[in-house]
């Protein structure tokens, strides 16, 4: 990977606990449960997948820089949330925990050599990727719920 564009990507994975913190300031319990769109989590179940995700994604990552174009299978984030009981997680315990789980995830992507940001692993749905892809994914799915959040807490 480039190393100016790594150091973009890695400063965006930095500021995303902060800016969701900043986002859900203030964030009353009637506002963390309101369901604005039926087919997406409410603020504290989106919250808590958050740091499940991050967990996941670390998870996949080391796979991928210690085995050879590992199959990396899916997740069913709905039925993850029924087992794991997002919608009763507090939101200020889930924020900690995405915090944490973070700065692992960022631990683990500055670890890496140039050239094991290029090392591969298959995703079921979508096919090869690389370590440099999936921080990508993770910037963009970071990007989602940070909409989501603008979105649901203007409602």
């Amino acid at each position: 990977m480039n190393p100016y564009i790594q150091r973009y990507i890695l400063s965006g994975l930095r500021a995303t606990p902060q800016v969701y913190a900043k986002l859900l300031e203030g964030t009353t319990d009637e506002e963390a449960d309101r369901r604005p769109d039926p087919d997406r989590f409410s603020i504290r179940e989106a919250i808590a997948h958050m740091a499940d995700w991050d967990e996941i994604f670390r998870t996949r990552g080391e796979r991928i820089r210690d085995e050879e174009i590992p199959l990396l299978p899916g997740y069913d984030e709905g039925q993850l949330a029924i087992e794991r009981n997002y919608a009763a997680m507090p939101v200020a315990e889930s924020l900690e925990r995405f915090i944490q789980s973070r700065a692992a995830l960022v631990a683990f992507f500055e670890s890496l050599t140039p050239e094991q940001w290029e090392r591969q692993g298959n995703r079921d749905e979508i096919g090869r990727i690389n370590l440099s892809d999936l921080s990508v994914m993770i910037l963009g799915h970071d990007g989602y719920h940070a909409e989501q959040f603008i979105r649901y807490r203007a409602a």
